[in-house]
Formats: structure tokens, C-alpha cells, sequence
């Protein structure tokens, strides 16, 4: 994860930390982290393709830990 889009500054999250899933996603995922610290420091959540092309962006809640996003109105592959 990185906090500005080019890269700089990178925050190191291990896998305990940070978790999506599941994996492939039929009409919702699940974004959990283990410390509500991380909702303070990331305002924003984009899901992106491989291309950089984002299909959606939403607000990160401060002392948040768990987010449920909806995925119904994504194309598959993404």
C-alpha cells in the first residue's frame, strides 16, 4: 500500500494487517485491518485494473477497521 499514488513513502502493512477478500468477489468485499491507526493515515480507497484505471473510489471513515464494498456494479475481471 502507498500513500500518494507514485510510490514515495510506502507504508509497510504485512498480511496480519491489512486483508480483502474473498478472492475472486461475487457482489461485495471485505477491507479489514487490525489497527484503526491505518483509517487515520488513508482518507481514500480506489479499486483500480492493471491499466491504473479506477472504477471506483471511496471515503475512508477515521477509526474504521472494517469496510464492506459493493461490487455488483463492477465488470467481471476487474
Amino acid at each position: 500500500m502507498y500513500k500518494d499514488a507514485v510510490g514515495l513513502k510506502k507504508l509497510k502493512i504485512i498480511n496480519e494487517e491489512l486483508k480483502i477478500g474473498p478472492n475472486p468477489a461475487s457482489d461485495r468485499i471485505t477491507v479489514s485491518y487490525a489497527d484503526a491507526a491505518l483509517s487515520s493515515y488513508f482518507k481514500t480507497a480506489e479499486i483500480v485494473d492493471a491499466k491504473g484505471r479506477v472504477f471506483k473510489q471511496l471515503q475512508i471513515t477515521e477509526a474504521e477497521t472494517r469496510m464492506e464494498i459493493n461490487t455488483e456494479d463492477l465488470t467481471d475481471g476487474i
